[in-house]
C-alpha cells in the first residue's frame, strides 16, 4: 500500500517502524512520520532550517533523525528536540541514526578530516567514539547495547559490531570484500550485504552466539541486501529478479524462503527497509532505479526520482 506524500506529489521513503506503528521517513526534503500506516505523512518540526531526514524510532516514539549539518532526537508528545553533541572537540557536523529503549543512540561526527561513529548516551550526555569506524556514517543499536557500524572501502570496508557497554569492537566476517551491516534484532543478530570475490552484493545473515555467516540468496538476479530483521528472525531488503529489476524481499527463518513482494503499480522496483514482530513492512517502491542503493550510507544518496512510501504485510 502507498503511504502518501507531503502536498500530494513527488517522493517519499519509509526508514522506520515501531511495533506501535509508528513509522518515520522523509518525503520532498521533510523528515515525516506516519502515525500508523493507515494516515497521511505529517512533516516533523524543524528547528534547523535545512533538508531533514528521520532514520529511526524507538518504543517510545522518539524519533532520531539528521540535517545535513545536525543530528536530532525528536519527542512527538513534549514536541522537544534533543541536539546530537559533536564527539570531537572542534564539529564541524554531527547526525543521528539510531536509537534504543534504553536511551542509548548511535550517531556520527566530522572533525573536517575525517567522520566517525560514536555512541551517545542521551540522559548522561556523554558521548564515545567507536575505534575504526570511519567515514560511513549509519548504524544500528539494540537494547543489549550491541551496535553495528561499519567503515567506507579506503578505510578497510569492514563492518563492525561495538559493545557500547564494554566498549569492546569486533569484525563482522565478510564473503570477501566490503561489507556493511544494516541491522541487529535483540537477539543480536546481524543482517547486511557483503561483496563477494567478484563484486557481487551478496545478503548475509550473521549469527553473533553461533559465529555463522549465511548468504541469503536472491530473487533470481546476482546480488541482495539485507536491511532489516525482526526479533522472530523475519529479513527483509531488496534483490536482483532474473529480469536485473530490484524487488523488495521477505525471509522467512523456519523455511528459508525468499519472497518477492513486488511493486505498486505503474512501478517496477522496491525495497524494504524494516519489519516488526507483526510483519508489518515498510520500505519504497519507485519508477527506474533509484540513487542510494548499492550499499550507500544513509549520508550519502538522497534518493532520487519517483519513489512513494509503502507498507506490505506478510502473514
Amino acid at each position: 500500500n502507498d503511504l502518501g506524500v507531503l502536498g500530494g506529489s513527488g517522493t517519499s521513503v519509509a526508514n522506520a517502524i515501531n511495533s506501535f506503528g509508528r513509522i518515520v521517513g522523509y518525503s520532498n526534503g521533510s523528515a515525516v512520520q506516519w502515525t500508523s500506516p493507515s494516515v497521511a505523512p505529517a512533516a516533523i518540526p524543524n528547528p534547523y532550517g535545512d533538508l531533514d531526514y528521520a532514520f529511526g524510532v524507538n518504543e517510545a516514539g522518539l524519533i532520531i533523525g539528521r540535517t545535513p549539518y545536525v543530528g536530532w532526537i525528536y519527542d512527538p508528545a513534549s514536541g522537544a528536540f534533543q541536539t546530537a553533541p559533536g564527539a570531537f572537540p572542534v564539529t564541524n557536523r554531527s547526525w543521528g541514526f539510531a536509537l534504543n529503549n534504553s536511551g542509548i543512540a548511535i550517531a556520527c561526527s566530522d572533525n573536517g578530516a575525517y567522520a566517525q561513529n560514536y555512541v551517545w548516551n542521551v540522559a548522561a550526555a556523554t558521548t564515545t567514539l567507536i575505534p575504526n569506524a570511519y567515514n560511513w556514517c549509519d548504524g544500528r543499536i539494540n537494547d543489549a547495547g550491541l551496535a553495528i557500524v561499519s567503515q567506507d572501502a579506503g578505510n578497510g570496508g569492514r563492518a563492525l559490531l561495538h559493545n557500547a557497554i564494554s566498549g569492546t569492537t569486533t569484525l563482522i566476517p565478510t564473503f570477501g570484500s566490503v561489507t556493511v551491516a544494516r541491522a541487529i534484532n535483540a537477539s543480536s543478530v546481524i543482517v547486511g550485504t557483503s561483496r563477494d570475490a567478484v563484486g557481487r552484493m551478496r545478503a548475509f545473515r550473521y549469527t553473533v552466539s553461533t559465529g555463522e555467516m549465511l548468504d541469503l540468496g536472491t530473487l533470481g538476479g546476482g546480488e541482495a541486501e539485507a536491511l532489516g530483521i525482526n526479533d522472530a528472525g523475519w529479513i527483509v531488503g531488496w534483490s536482483l529478479t532474473a529480469s536485473g529489476a530490484r524487488h523488495a524481499f521477505a525471509r522467512n527463518p523456519a523455511s528459508g524462503w525468499m519472497y518477492d513482494l513486488g511493486v505498486q503499480s505503474g512501478n517496477d522496483q522496491s525495497v524494504a527497509t524494516a519489519i516488526t514482530s507483526g510483519q508489518t513492512i515498510v520500505g519504497f517502491s519507485s519508477v527506474g532505479t533509484p540513487g542510494g542503493l548499492g550499499g550507500q550510507p544513509r549520508t550519502v544518496g538522497v534518493f532520487t526520482g519517483t519513489t512513494r512510501a509503502t507498507v506490505w504485510t506478510v502473514r
